[in-house]
């Protein structure tokens, strides 16, 4: 595994490893176009992974000039344009990151010709081990200081001259079991680690996303890992990514002020719901549609008050239409009189152009729309009727140019908390929560209790 000064290193953007052996390879199998030499790898300030190799390769900066020349803007670049590097580290561990495109082949020093440029995406390395685990772990490192409810805690001791001279216990350490897998979340060094054990010889694919899916939502706000460690069956790999450093500045808005009386139980109550229902995603490559919704709520409430009026209830409309699909469906009545409908224009006399402008909107109205869904959420007491008003109300604010200018910067405020407070309560009502929330509808923002159809 990376050796804990290697972490430090990471965490103070200071990581680097010397590489005597690096060979970058053109993923274009009708060209030889390969770069050999030694060279370093590096994990800079800006949250960037940067290579740099020195090849013996003569190399034609024309050449290279015209490749890049002949990229047309706007245009994905192939894969076949892409490099693939491999590298052995001074302690034998090899290296390995995809989809690169160098910054720069060119120019030479007294150590030979340079080729250098970043590293996108992930920088991987897997190692065989000398036994086969019955059980598989993954921890991944967030490099920021993120506060959750711990329920239990570390103690740190100093002593001089071989006496105990003070003892401080810090509660950074929450241990819980969601999905038949053991989860630890520990605060420590202004670092956040989740640490997961699965009963199980190899890591179910999409873990890592679905736990960072689950754990961005509590927080109403996202995260992401540097670095990540896996063990399982006789393999164990290191995965360091490349993460901007940005800085949260504003409050976020999470679904439960977690740190507020007899909440605690609630959050981790609630991580275990969300978990429980996005875990079995089948495009285990993807974030689930949900979780999505979720990051671009997130993103919105942490910037500008008309960006959050503009994501905020489209992202409401986007969880109804992907988890309340079959919600308010027209009955098979409605569906027949549609029917005679299109056959009454389809016979008609009218323009032909008509008669499709006509047919189109009949046949939208067979999908139920977002307006009918919260009316029967509204009659079910899932949600109330002032948060589906408040929807549709912000829904024509920033959708429709045809209508008047914002309201007051307050009314603006109070429109947004209360469809936040309404997207939330329709992530509780589909994963199966029931418990303590914030109620953002509310001046002072009060805990309060979700129930089914008890007047939410």
């Amino acid at each position: 595994m990376i050796l804990e000064e290697e972490i430090a290193k990471l965490r103070t953007s200071s990581w680097e490893i010397d590489c005597p052996k690096m060979v970058l390879r053109k993923n274009d199998s009708t060209v030889e176009d390969i770069y050999q030499g030694a060279g370093y790898i590096k994990y800079t300030t800006e949250g960037e992974l940067l290579f740099k190799l020195y090849t013996d390769r003569r190399i034609d900066p024309k050449q290279y000039l015209s490749v890049m020349e002949g990229r047309n803007a706007g245009k994905l670049i192939p894969i076949t344009e892409h490099y693939t590097l491999t590298a052995t580290d001074t302690t034998n561990r090899t290296w390995k990151a995809d989809y690169i495109l160098p910054d720069h082949i060119g120019g030479q020093n007294q150590e030979g010709h340079i080729v250098h440029g970043k590293l996108p995406y992930e920088l991987i390395s897997e190692s065989k081990l000398p036994y086969t685990l019955a059980s598989s772990d993954l921890s991944m490192m967030v490099f920021e200081n993120i506060k959750l409810p711990y329920n239990t805690g570390t103690e740190t001791k100093t002593y001089v001259d071989e006496e105990l001279w003070e003892g401080r216990a810090t509660q950074n350490i929450t241990k819980i079991t969601s999905r038949k897998c053991d989860f630890t979340f520990y605060n420590k060094n202004n670092s956040l680690t989740i640490s997961v054990s699965a009963k199980c010889a190899k890591i179910p694919k999409s873990l890592d996303k679905r736990v960072i899916e689950t754990t961005q939502f509590i927080l109403g706000r996202s995260i992401e890992w540097v670095l990540m460690q896996k063990q399982e069956g006789d393999v164990e790999s290191i995965i360091i990514k490349p993460v901007s450093q940005k800085k949260i500045t504003r409050f976020p808005f999470p679904p439960l002020n977690m740190f507020t009386v007899h909440s605690q139980e609630f959050v981790w109550k609630l991580f275990d719901k969300y978990l429980s229902y996005i875990y079995d995603y089948e495009k285990f490559d993807r974030w689930h549609p949900m979780s999505m919704y979720v990051y671009r709520v997130n993103e919105a409430n942490l910037t500008s008050i008309e960006t959050r009026s503009l994501a905020v209830p489209i992202a409401v409309e986007g969880i109804l239409n992907s988890e309340f699909s079959e919600l308010a469906s027209p009955s098979d009545k409605f569906l027949t009189e549609l029917k005679k409908a299109r056959e009454i224009v389809s016979n008609s006399e009218l323009p032909k152009d008509l008669h499709q402008r006509i047919i189109g909107s009949i046949n939208s109205m067979k999908r139920s729309s977002a307006t009918d869904k919260l009316r029967s959420l509204v009659k079910d007491e899932i949600i109330k009727k002032e948060e589906s008003e408040a929807w549709k109300k912000l829904r024509n604010y920033t959708a429709h140019a045809n209508q008047p200018i914002y309201p007051d910067l307050q009314e603006l405020v109070k429109l947004c908390d209360i469809v936040t407070l309404l997207f939330y309560k329709l992530i509780f009502y589909t994963i199966g929560f029931e418990g303590k929330y914030t109620d953002y509808g509310t001046y002072g923002w009060p805990t309060k209790d979700f129930h089914t159809k008890q007047g939410n």
